[in-house]
């Protein structure tokens, strides 16, 4: 797919054009996409200054493909004896579910499905929902907490059941979970990377995992029988770094103790290492880059080949580099969620205040690469 460099925002019917810079933001760990875009005071084929407010129903589309789809948030304007200059911020309509406080009848459900939790909070904003994953079984009981905004509530149900939320550009809302199947274009370093960026961080990492939990008991098992444990290691920590969990469900046929600790290493170290790819352009050979996309990446300097994900998307356009796209990428078990796990501190890590968050053998040799040509 061709990139044509061309950014337009609708606002009340009317298409509007002439950018200088546009920045737009998207990714898997938000639940709203977000853009600036930055413009003359008139349009050359507009005799008029834009009639653009606060509050205005927004599509920004980037390519004839939209990218946000909501609300005008602020306009600011400069000027001077030169030149007049706008600046137009907006989200997603999502963004409401994240700035505004959960209300529900009496704040409580009985034996209802994660679907009808979600679409009962979101329906006095007009946002479409769409689920394409399986949200697990009914809750025995879900209540709202006090002062807690929607999307803190629905991502709190999301967790028991490994469900995502995130925005699907179009002004709805998505239940999904990591993508699992590759797209066909390939990111090379060489050929169609501009710059590549690598972090590697272990600052929530550990040397030795354990969890406590409990199993199931009956009449003749009890106490301490049934109480269990459960360990894991991460051989990248040299010195001494112990982190002990206490489960959050009882272990049974479907959560073991140590899926559960398995899992709290395995996601720390996809969520330590992140690799940002500049590449020309808004779009690959099928059309726009998307977050919650399985791209192989080949960059031999960074001993990086194998498949990541795209975490989180940055579109661009400015003077200097025309149209580009920054991708952050992610091992994809930094999203490998496990029904029943919530309100941990690495969730809270994972999402983020403002509700937004390279296979283990590959993060590792990456580590040693680093180390050893330092």
């Amino acid at each position: 797919m061709a990139d044509t460099g061309i950014a337009e925002l609708k606002i009340g019917g009317t298409s509007y054009g002439g950018w200088t810079d546009v920045t737009v933001e998207a990714g898997i760990e938000q639940i709203s996409g977000a853009f600036k875009v930055g413009v003359t005071d008139r349009w050359a084929d507009q005799p008029v200054a834009r009639p653009i407010r606060p509050d205005s129903a927004v599509q920004l589309l980037l390519d004839g493909d939209p990218v946000v789809t909501g609300w005008v948030d602020e306009v600011n304007t400069d000027a001077d004896d030169r030149s007049h200059s706008m600046q137009i911020d907006g989200r997603d309509r999502t963004c409401d579910l994240v700035d505004c406080s959960a209300i529900y009848k009496t704040g409580q459900w009985r034996g209802v499905t994660l679907e009808r939790i979600v679409r009962d909070l979101v329906a006095p904003y007009d946002i479409t929902v769409t689920v394409n994953a399986d949200v697990g079984a009914t809750f025995p009981s879900f209540n709202l907490q006090e002062g807690e905004t929607v999307f803190q509530a629905m991502d709190r149900a999301a967790r028991m059941r490994a469900v995502l939320l995130t925005s699907d550009s179009n002004g709805g809302l998505l239940l999904t979970r990591a993508a699992n199947a590759p797209i066909a274009t390939r990111l090379v370093f060489g050929e169609n990377i501009k710059k590549i960026a690598y972090r590697e961080s272990l600052k929530e990492r550990f040397s030795e995992y354990r969890v406590k939990g409990q199993g199931k008991g009956n009449m003749n098992v009890y106490g301490k029988a049934v109480r269990g444990y459960a360990s894991a290691t991460d051989s990248a920590l040299t010195r001494y770094r112990p982190l002990i969990i206490l489960s959050e469900k009882q272990a049974g046929q479907d959560f073991s103790l140590q899926q559960r600790i398995d899992w709290e290493r395995d996601v720390r170290i996809g969520r330590g290492t992140r690799v940002t790819i500049t590449v020309q352009g808004w779009s690959h050979a099928d059309g726009l880059w998307r977050p919650n996309t399985l791209v192989s990446v080949q960059a031999p300097e960074f001993d990086i080949s194998d498949q990541l994900l795209i975490a989180k998307i940055r579109y661009l356009l400015n003077e200097r580099t025309g149209t580009t796209s920054e991708l952050e990428l992610a091992d994809p078990r930094a999203f490998a969620l496990l029904s029943g796990v919530s309100g941990t501190s690495l969730n809270r890590a994972i999402r983020g205040a403002d509700g937004v968050e390279v296979r283990r053998r590959n993060v590792a040799n990456i580590g040693r690469h680093k180390r050893s040509s330092q």
